[in-house]
Order: C-alpha cells, then structure tokens, then sequence
C-alpha cells in the first residue's frame, strides 16, 4: 500500500504540472504571451544545472551525421519524471528559433530514481541540421514541479 501512494500521486500530479507550467505556443503554433515575457537568450550554457538534476551531452561539437547522447543525471532526493520527447533551437542574430522537427515521440513517463541517470540517443542525420549553434530542451519534473531543462551544442559540417 504504501509503494502504490507515491505512484498515484505522480499519476494525479503530472498533469496538474503540465497546465502550470507554461508551453511554447499556443494551440493554434504562435507564441504564447508567457514565451513572448521569456527571454532564452538569458539561459546559456552547455550544461544546465537546476536544482540538483543535470542535463547534459556526451559532446559539445557533432557533425550532422553523428548519433547526440543526452543524460539526465537525477542528484535529486525524489524521483525525476521526463519522456522521450525535446525541442530544439537554433541561435540566429543572437537569438533562440525553435526548430521545427517533423518527429513523433512515443508518450512514456521515464522515471529516474534519486542518484541515477538515463540516456537518450538522438540522430542528428534524421533531424537534417545546418551548421550552427543548438539548444535542446527537455521538460523534467520532480515533486509535482516540472520545468525546462536544456543544454547547448554545435553542429559543423
């Protein structure tokens, strides 16, 4: 019984996350009035720490035929919740545009228990990448809390 408290909470809280937490766009694909009052640009850097969950690439350079592997490392006293899915971004004239990606992403909930981490493979050859600069961003939640997560890398070639 006790095992089955936490999980359930977990499956009612989720949802409760995703409508507080603000989304990029709104139903109809424009900008969405909270994206229009966040500036990206103000959140650089190649490896986000927030709180004490880590995202993080095996590299900072890829080719556009190379395979990116992304880790979410869980220094977290309470499990992380992610899926599958990411955006992507591509700095021009200093600023963050989001890739649009022509990809379906399978919804499962991956959890990630207090001190460990999970991998995610991405090739880049399907993603069909110009050289630049790129930021991927993947929502993780903790405590019914879910927010963005990013980390940056360069595409050459």
């Amino acid at each position: 019984m006790r095992k089955i408290i936490p999980v359930l909470l977990i499956i009612l809280l989720l949802p409760v996350g995703y409508f507080v937490v603000p989304h990029h766009g709104d139903n109809n694909g424009g900008p969405s009035s909270r994206e229009n009052s966040i500036n990206l640009n103000e959140t650089l850097g190649p490896i986000v720490f927030s709180g004490p969950s880590v995202i993080q690439l095996d590299k900072r350079v890829y080719s556009s035929e190379d395979t990116l592997t992304l880790t979410i490392i869980n220094r977290d006293n309470f499990t992380l919740i992610t899926g599958y899915d990411f955006r992507l971004y591509r700095l021009e004239n200093g600023e963050w545009v989001e890739v649009k990606l022509n990809l379906t992403f399978p919804e499962v909930l991956i959890e990630i228990k207090p001190g460990e981490s999970w991998e995610q493979t991405i090739g880049l050859s399907k993603l069909k990448l110009k050289p630049g600069t790129y930021r991927i961003e993947k929502r993780i939640c903790s405590s019914g809390v879910c927010s963005p997560h990013w980390a940056e890398f360069e595409v050459r070639g």
